[in-house]
């Protein structure tokens, strides 16, 4: 969904270069036999329109960039936090595992209680970190 919406922006920021390409090309040839104070404010005022489609293409591109880059953010931090995930699973197995043969129950539930809570803040990190990120974003582009 992120990469459609990314496309979309990049769609839009091609499509508006183009159209400000198209428009000063247009104002090149448009009425090139027209001269005094009328032509030269229409001339302006289509300059202003050529300059205003191609900072609305740049927008576009930008936003194209924030929206990949927000994507990004949120799906490298979905593989650390699932990483996360499955280095604790796979350390409470081993630890079952050995409360089976060596050590006590007891000692093993305090272990892995301390390591879920470990990992807990480490994900809480993560995530909030996510969350600042998105937020300063947000900020920038609102």
């Amino acid at each position: 969904m992120v990469a459609a919406h990314a496309s979309t922006w990049t769609n839009m920021a091609t499509e508006l270069a183009a159209m400000s390409a198209d428009l000063e090309s247009a104002l090149d040839d448009d009425l090139p036999d027209w001269h005094g104070p009328a032509a030269d404010a229409y001339r302006q005022l289509m300059v202003n329109n050529v300059e205003a489609v191609g900072g609305l293409a740049a927008v576009s591109a930008a936003m194209a960039a924030a929206t990949e880059g927000a994507g990004g953010l949120v799906e490298l931090t979905r593989e650390i936090v699932r990483d996360l995930i499955a280095d604790l699973v796979a350390r409470v197995v081993v630890w079952a595992a050995e409360a089976i043969f060596v050590v006590t129950i007891p000692v093993i539930a305090s272990q892995i209680a301390a390591a879920v809570v470990k990992w807990a803040g480490r994900i809480l990190v993560y995530t909030t970190a996510l969350i600042t990120s998105l937020t300063n974003l947000k900020k920038l582009l609102g």
